[in-house]
């Protein structure tokens, strides 16, 4: 198998026999490889297996006296024999091996004949399978293949992505199927059931997590909504939502919004800079002229007679 990190994902294989006269274990081990490569799992080389019998002679004392080895047992053999030693491999070695035996034991010089009646059968098989798919396909070449991918996000913009109390990631993962997680560095992962699951969560996390206006420049926007701390402005070129707080509003001090904006007002407005949970800050007031410096006022007294 692909090691977790260039194919993190877990794999299940299903294998349905629909009819069997051998061993259909050793079976689902041959088609269960096909059907990985198929998918596009890049296996390193393929899997087969095979099962090997044995009936056996014994004297009086238990020893064997004679023995006859089964390649690819059928039912029959496995119902009167005295084995059913099942190895699966590559060309390279043996991955796993299952032993059933209904004598008290099988003498290894017998296990090790068998073995090498599997390698030989093992590499037969591994031809046929070669034949037919002779290595992984493209990863991705099925438009229902799982996907994927991270992205970094700039640390400042991951509450952008994240959401209130998570309800981004929630609202992505419910739109798109496909599953989000967001560490501290900034790296945001995603795992999606379709290339088009991926790529709809994958422009979710781009639009949010893409700095999409820069701190000091200037915008045209419109009142979407009056609170009462401030008012929440759309840009008209992007569609980006940020607070314009009471406070940035005018120079003077402002003691109702609905004294200075009204909804649907277009206005300018700067950024000046993000929240800690990445939400965009706007100023209606840095762009405004200062107003004239107060100028001092002079009192003469009079004295007293």
């Amino acid at each position: 198998m692909p090691p977790p990190s260039s194919f993190p994902f877990s794999m299940r294989v299903t294998s349905e026999t629909m009819g069997s006269n051998g061993s259909s274990s050793m079976a689902a081990v041959c088609s269960g490889s096909l059907a990985l490569m198929d998918a596009g799992v890049p296996l390193l080389s393929h899997v087969a297996g095979i099962s090997v019998g044995v009936i056996m002679d014994e004297d009086a004392a238990g020893g064997v006296t004679a023995h006859t080895l089964f390649t690819d047992i059928q039912g029959l053999e496995d119902h009167h024999g005295d084995m059913d030693f099942k190895v699966a491999g590559t060309a390279d070695g043996i991955t796993g091996v299952q032993l059933d035996i209904k004598p008290a034991g099988v003498p290894l010089p017998i296990l090790l004949e068998a073995l090498s009646h599997a390698g030989k059968a093992r590499r037969h098989v591994l031809a046929t399978l070669g034949a037919t798919l002779e290595a992984p396909r493209e990863y991705g070449e099925r438009e229902s293949a799982p996907r994927f991918g991270t992205v970094v996000v700039e640390k400042e913009l991951l509450g952008r992505v994240i959401g209130p109390q998570g309800s981004n990631v929630r609202s992505i993962e419910r739109d798109t199927g496909a599953r989000i997680t967001v560490e501290d560095s900034g790296e945001v992962s995603m795992f999606a059931p379709s290339k088009a699951s991926f790529e709809a969560a994958m422009a979710r996390v781009m639009d949010a997590g893409v700095p999409d206006v820069k701190v000091g420049s200037r915008y045209l926007g419109k009142v979407v909504s009056i609170k009462d701390f401030g008012a929440i402005v759309e840009l008209a070129d992007t569609a980006t939502l940020g607070l314009l707080h009471i406070s940035e509003i005018a120079h003077s001090r402002t003691a109702n919004v609905t004294d200075e904006l009204a909804m649907g007002q277009e206005l300018e407005v700067a950024c000046i800079g993000r929240d800690p949970r990445g939400n965009v800050k706007f100023s209606r007031k840095a762009l405004l002229p200062l107003p004239p410096p107060r100028t001092a006022m002079s009192h003469r007294g009079g004295g007293v007679g």
